[in-house]
């Protein structure tokens, strides 16, 4: 066989992500590719270093699993097109990212690009010389590749401005929300009572805002909790700010600092890592969701409240500016002040909770969608590779 495609799941096993994050949109991304056409990937690599997740049926039924340690010599010569899925996956080399079989003229190599944070944020997260070396050489395959997905406008407009990467070399394809997140049968009222009757969160009450991020800093928890202690306490009594996200020691210590400085702890609670069925009724039934990144390569939170029918308020910037269309419904992140006013007009402005309520998804926000422009990229790489028995011209 000539000219193979082969999409990289190694995100899928990260100890880092593998649950969420990057390592569910390559999952998704897999299998909205695979549906819309199923005879295009010719091989899903994987590491048997690690456990496969029960989920990623979409190389284990389909017979295309390529174990990293057991790749045919003939696959150099056979050449193709090698989709790096997350190619700043940590603890990992060059080679690793684009293995040496997948180079050379007849291979064609592509990326998924998330975002460029690091190089907007380097102080934050590119303050040691050897993650500064770590991170440039992955900018350079970036440079290197031959096409690259991104996954909004902002992070095509940031390889154009900030890798200098051509414009006609970058595909927007967008994400999706799990379908799983949609409007409840019983209503916001009903997934309420019905969660907290249960027990499954303990200490949750009726009334929340629900933020999902993570204590990374660019997700501005700590801006976040300034802005609750901003509220008033009858409106902060009135509604518990539930933080979702998976925390180590060292994080959630960190945070319960700012909670106890910030002196709000009665009202905030904190939930760890939930999964995936709770994570989607406690997204359905919240008063209303608030997400106040510093920069974001899409923001799906956003869009899976949306999806959800839950009112949701989010940052003016970055890609969360394609997401939330509504301006009322954004505000400047670096101020706790700007994000307690928007909280305070979404929970008491009646005729802008009706809108967000409202909100639909845009169409090109799916993974259907994000599959088909994936697939026609690939395709067409794949397609500049001339197959072994063609005569020269």
């Amino acid at each position: 066989m000539s000219r193979r495609v082969v999409f990289d799941l190694r995100a899928i096993q990260s100890r880092h992500h593998g649950e969420r994050g990057i390592g569910r949109y390559v999952l998704a991304l897999a299998r909205a590719v695979e549906r819309v056409d199923p005879s295009l990937v010719t091989d899903y690599l994987v590491d048997p270093s690690f456990p496969i997740p029960p989920g990623a049926s979409v190389a284990i039924t389909s017979g295309k699993a390529l174990r990293t340690d057991d790749v045919p010599v003939s696959y150099r010569t056979d050449g193709g097109v090698f989709l790096m899925s997350s190619p700043f996956e940590e603890a990992t080399g060059l080679e690793t990212i684009l293995p040496t079989w997948a180079r050379g003229d007849r291979w064609r190599s592509t990326a998924v690009l998330y975002d460029l944070i690091p190089l907007l944020f380097p102080e934050k997260y590119l303050a040691s010389h050897d993650a500064r070396i770590a991170y440039v050489g992955r900018t350079a395959l970036l440079r290197q590749a031959d096409r690259l997905f991104a996954i909004s406008e902002a992070s095509r407009r940031d390889a154009v401005h900030i890798l200098g990467v051509p414009e006609h070399k970058i595909d927007v394809i967008y994400a999706g929300a799990d379908p799983a997140f949609e409007r409840p049968l019983v209503g916001a009222s009903g997934v309420r009572d019905r969660l907290v009757e249960s027990g499954m969160i303990p200490g949750l009450r009726k009334k929340f805002l629900l933020f999902t991020g993570g204590p990374d800093y660019r997700k501005n928890i700590v801006g976040l909790l300034e802005a609750f202690s901003l509220l008033d306490e009858a409106t902060r009594a009135a509604h518990q700010l539930v933080v979702v996200c998976k925390l180590d020691d060292a994080s959630r210590s960190l945070i319960e600092t700012e909670i106890t400085r910030f002196g709000v702890g009665l009202d905030v609670l904190l939930t760890g890592f939930v999964d995936d069925r709770t994570l989607v009724a406690l997204t359905q039934a919240a008063t209303l969701v608030v997400f106040p990144s510093l920069y974001e390569g899409f923001g799906l939170p956003v869009l899976e409240a949306q999806q959800c029918g839950t009112p949701v308020i989010c940052s003016d910037n970055s890609s969360l500016l394609e997401v939330q269309t509504l301006a009322a419904a954004r505000f400047d992140p670096t101020s706790p002040r700007s994000i307690a006013d928007a909280i305070v007009r979404a929970l008491n402005d009646n005729e802008l909770r009706h809108l967000l309520s409202l909100q639909t998804v845009d169409p090109k926000h799916s993974w259907t969608e994000a599959g088909k422009v994936t697939a026609t990229g690939l395709r067409e790489l794949r397609d500049e590779i001339p197959p072994h028995n063609a005569k020269p011209t």
